[in-house]
C-alpha cells in the first residue's frame, strides 16, 4: 500500500500523482528540501507514446500542479541533471505551442521499438519537446 507521506527523520516525503507519461506516474515531493523526484513524469522531452500514457490535457494539468509546488528543482529518471523549476514553464509552453506545428516521424530505438511523432519546441541549454503516439493526440 502506498502511503501519502513518509518520515525520514528530519525530512518528510509526500507521494503525489503525476499522470501524463503514464496514467499511474507518481513523484516524491520533499517540501523541506524543495525538491521533487519525478521519475519519468517530467522529462523535458515529454514522451506520450508508450502503453498506458495519459492525454496531453492530463500532462498539462500535471505541469500546472507541479508549477504550484514550492520547489527549486526536480529530478527525472533519465538524466543525472537537476532541473530548475523554471523548466516547467517551458514544458507548458511546448504543449500549448504544438498545435498546428510540424511533428516529425520518430522511432524509439530500444524495445519495444514504438513509433510516434516528435516536436521540438525550444533548444536552449535544455531542449524541450514532445513525443506523441499519433498526430490525433495534438488535434
Amino acid at each position: 500500500m502506498i502511503q501519502d507521506t513518509f518520515d525520514l527523520g528530519d525530512c518528510i516525503g509526500k507521494i503525489i500523482s503525476l499522470p501524463g507519461h503514464s496514467k499511474g506516474s507518481i513523484g516524491i515531493y520533499f517540501p523541506f528540501l524543495k525538491i521533487l523526484l519525478a521519475g519519468d513524469a517530467l522529462s523535458p522531452v515529454m514522451c506520450m507514446m508508450f502503453l498506458n500514457h495519459a492525454s496531453l490535457e492530463e500532462q498539462l494539468d500535471t505541469l500546472y500542479k507541479v508549477q504550484k509546488l514550492e520547489i527549486d528543482a526536480f529530478i527525472t529518471s533519465h538524466s543525472p541533471t537537476w532541473f530548475n523549476k523554471s523548466l516547467i514553464g517551458r514544458m507548458i509552453l511546448c504543449i500549448q505551442n504544438c498545435k498546428g506545428k510540424r511533428f516529425h516521424p520518430y522511432q524509439y530505438p530500444k524495445p519495444p521499438h514504438v513509433s510516434g511523432y516528435i516536436y521540438v519546441d525550444s533548444i536552449e541549454e535544455v531542449p524541450v519537446g514532445l513525443i506523441v503516439e499519433s498526430k490525433d493526440m495534438i488535434n
